[in-house]
């Protein structure tokens, strides 16, 4: 059993636009969600790999539940700490 110590987990956003421009509304044609974070993405790289991972660190909010459903689905076991404050959000626009 391998074991990832992801303290900081992130929700991966990334967001897409045909235009980009400041100071006025802008629409986006797709926006996608991702579970990520370092410690996130090497527990997906050796599941792909059919290692067996277990994970630690902390999730929090609608993110948290994001991430806590991708281990499941990756079957990565699940040993965070739920904690009230929300998993941090990155947002790329594309």
């Amino acid at each position: 059993m391998i074991l990832t110590v992801c303290l900081n987990p992130a929700v991966d956003k990334t967001c897409t636009t045909d235009t980009l421009q400041v100071g006025e509304v802008n629409r986006l044609s797709s926006a996608v969600c991702l579970a990520g974070g370092k410690g996130v993405n090497v527990a997906k790289v050796l599941r792909a790999f059919s290692m067996p991972v277990a994970m630690v660190g902390f999730l929090g909010g609608m993110g948290g539940k994001l991430i806590e459903e991708t281990l499941e689905s990756l079957g990565v076991e699940d040993y965070c700490t739920r904690i009230k404050n929300h998993t941090r959000t990155n947002v790329n626009i594309l």
